[in-house]
């Protein structure tokens, strides 16, 4: 599998010692009105992305516009002549979009008219940038459309061009500037690309986003699941149970009851996501899907220490353990600024406290409150060592309550407060709930 990425406008062509260009990149695409260049923002996406294919696919990126090593200049024709000669199976055209309306933002996903094919790549690519972009929340759907480009017109093979965003819009353009945008954008072309072309990037242990099952039925929804099928226009408690479950899976979305276009593209990004046909329609397959989900935290680019407390983790001394890049592990909850994880470790779940240096798929953000019973109940970091009843990390004294934020393979996973600081573990059923 060969795919060929171009970030848009530009210059990535070293010279023949394998130095960059020079002069500088002589178009830089569209500008923002504090003068930050299209061009600097496709390469950052396309790098980003190069490392998240990388080992999955041959991967080629280049970029038009600048000086190649005899000195000429790079053009759309170079980049059609480059992907074919190349023998690419994929283009990939990443760019930033330009607007007189500085208030126009948004994400757009182009194919070339008339190709089916495309048209099927780029719907699974955009609802997965909208996936990733929803978790800043970002009303930010501006559509699959199909166009007349020569980058995709005159290669041949299937691609896609992907507008991310206008560097006309003030705030697109600052937000572009950031490493997380270009995270958030590489991820979602990836993962794009890997449900269209099954390179098993996000199928097996390093699933991103919400793929994962098994724990959904443990965590308690306070709204009824219900027997109609919903759609743009629902309104009620039937909506929220969608929002809810839309939010647990790391939508931004907010449980108001109403079927909104918000709601909307959620549904849709979450279809997208899972393989179901994207039409918006929450039916029966599609609340089946919703409520086997949860959420997931996926670790960034280094590793990210555990801790067993939010003090430790603050301060970043005393960690427990580690989640490696690309592990995932479930979100339960934001503790005094930490995230509360459950993962796995050695066949059983262990829990603690990490900082964000990823992504957070979603946050439940309050629990329910845990009273412990007559007598003292122990704590474990572990599900093994709470089913042994050894290792203790601490006690819930008969007085004490804490939050319960679900249900972990029969055990309660809790938060509670230890020495002016949270601490997270599981504890056996002896009181109320």
């Amino acid at each position: 599998m060969k795919i060929f990425i171009n970030p848009g406008h530009g210059a990535k062509v070293p010279d023949s010692a394998g130095n960059p260009p020079s002069p500088p990149p002589v178009d830089p695409g569209a500008v923002g009105l504090a003068k930050y260049e299209e061009a600097t923002v496709n390469l950052a996406i396309a790098n980003k992305l190069m490392t998240k294919l990388s080992g999955y696919a041959q991967l080629k990126l280049y970029q038009s516009g600048g000086h190649t090593r005899t000195g000429g200049y790079l053009t759309l024709a170079d980049i059609n002549n480059e992907a074919n000669n190349w023998g690419a199976d994929c283009i990939i055209s990443i760019h930033a979009n330009a607007n007189n309306n500085r208030e126009k933002r948004g994400i757009s996903t182009y194919y070339q008219n008339n190709n089916a094919e495309g048209k099927t790549l780029a719907e699974k690519v955009h609802w997965q940038l909208i996936g990733e972009f929803y978790e800043y929340g970002r009303d930010n759907d501006d559509g699959v459309l199909s166009g007349n480009f020569q980058v995709l017109r005159d290669t041949n093979c299937i691609g896609i061009l992907a507008e991310i965003g206008f560097i006309s819009n003030p705030l697109d353009e600052e937000m572009m500037q950031k490493e997380w945008w270009w995270n958030a954008a590489a991820t979602g072309l990836a993962m794009g690309i890997d449900q269209h072309f099954n390179l098993g990037i996000y199928s097996g242990p390093a699933l991103a986003g919400m793929l994962r099952t098994g724990l959904g039925s443990d965590i308690l929804c306070p709204f009824s699941e219900p027997a109609i099928n919903m759609q743009m226009g629902s309104q009620g408690d039937n909506v929220r149970w969608v929002q809810w479950h839309l939010s647990l899976c790391g939508f931004f979305v907010a449980v108001d009851g109403v079927f909104g276009r918000l709601t909307d593209t959620a549904v849709r990004g979450f279809q997208s996501r899972i393989g179901l046909s994207v039409d918006g329609i929450v039916g029966p397959m599609t609340r089946s899907k919703l409520k086997n989900r949860v959420a997931l935290y996926v670790n960034g680019s280094t590793r990210e220490p555990t801790y067993s407390t939010t003090a430790n983790a603050k301060a970043k001394v005393s960690s427990i353990g580690y989640l490696d890049p690309g592990e995932t592990a479930t979100c339960y909850g934001k503790v005094d600024g930490c995230y509360a994880l459950v993962y796995n470790a050695s066949a059983t779940k262990k829990t603690g406290f990490v900082t964000y240096s990823g992504r957070v798929g979603s946050i439940i953000t309050s629990g329910l409150s845990y009273h412990n019973g007559s007598t003292i109940e122990p704590v474990y970091v572990t599900t093994a060592d709470a089913s042994t009843k050894r290792n203790s990390i601490g006690s819930l004294d008969s007085w004490e309550t804490c939050e319960c934020f679900a249900k972990v393979d029969g055990y309660y996973l809790v938060v509670y407060n230890a020495a002016g600081t949270k601490k997270i573990g599981f504890v056996a059923y002896s009181g109320g709930l």
